[in-house]
């Protein structure tokens, strides 16, 4: 049984110069939203925040657009409660009733965009593990044939290097007459929808590298 390093949770940032860079942008310009939004409260709308809530679908973090929905809530209460009351406070907590709702639909939705994503690649992972693992050949074609992926076995028992069969017609490895016919039997399934191989297990020739028999 093969090791397997299971991604970190959290999410961890292999690029943290570019991870870097978008901190400090998101923190640039959160900052200039808010000090906007202190001298002009009546002129900044509650767009630009929840426009900037998405911004931590750029950070790595799972947990990110959670953090940053709480930063941005926090600004804007803060904003609104250091204003001075003028004649559009009831438009103004409109604004911010508004605002807060978006900010929190848009990072609830980023939260679980994020798990989803981390989950595909977990899941991802492991499947690559177990195909790497395998000591019998396992091949996947696409529906014209090619072959997509190549496991270790399969190196083995066929004499291919993946480079030398990825991207290429899995009939390569059929000897005659299985090797001539095969594309009939792809387009007829793809017509017709009916498996006459797919899902019965079947003892078949196959080609080696060298052209020899097996």
């Amino acid at each position: 049984m093969t090791e397997q390093n299971e991604p970190e949770p959290s999410g961890a940032p292999n690029d943290w110069a570019g991870v870097g860079s978008a901190v400090v942008a998101i923190a640039v310009l959160a900052a200039a939203l808010f000090i906007a939004d202190l001298l002009y409260p009546e002129a900044i709308p509650g767009a630009p925040y929840v426009a900037l809530a998405v911004a931590a679908l750029w950070l790595p973090w799972r947990a990110a657009p959670l953090y940053l929905g709480a930063g941005l809530s926090m600004m804007l209460l803060v904003g609104y409660v250091v204003t001075p009351p003028t004649d559009e406070a009831a438009v103004l907590v409109a604004n911010a009733v508004l605002t807060l709702v978006g900010i929190w639909i848009v990072a609830w939705l980023s939260f679980r965009f994020k798990l989803e994503a981390l989950h595909a690649a977990t899941s991802a992972e492991r499947l690559r593990g177990l195909f790497d693992a395998s000591v019998d050949p396992v091949i996947t074609i696409d529906e014209r044939g090619l072959v997509l992926t190549f496991n270790p076995a399969a190196q083995t028992v066929f004499g291919f290097a993946p480079e030398e069969i990825v991207g290429k017609n899995v009939d390569v490895l059929m000897p005659s007459p299985y090797h001539e016919q095969h594309d009939i039997y792809m387009r007829n399934y793809l017509r017709t929808g009916r498996k006459k191989i797919i899902g019965i297990g079947r003892e078949v020739r196959s080609e080696e590298h060298t052209s020899e028999l097996q």
